[in-house]
């Protein structure tokens, strides 16, 4: 197995370099237009509830 796909790559040299430059250049394209943050956004998780409660303070509900 291994030595048929040996033997084809020797056999078909240039469709083998094209296809490797082909690779390489989407990998070049795929990496340059790869989003990444660097500095991710760290923030306090908060919630904000609202209740109604006849009679009792906000600090007390």
């Amino acid at each position: 197995m291994i030595d048929q796909f040996v033997g084809f790559c020797l056999r078909h040299r240039l469709s083998v370099i094209v296809v490797t430059l082909l690779l390489v250049g989407f990998g070049v394209y795929a990496w340059e237009t790869l989003s990444v943050e660097a500095y991710p956004e760290l923030g306090d998780v908060s919630a904000q509830v609202t209740t109604q409660m006849p009679g009792l303070a906000a600090e007390e509900v």
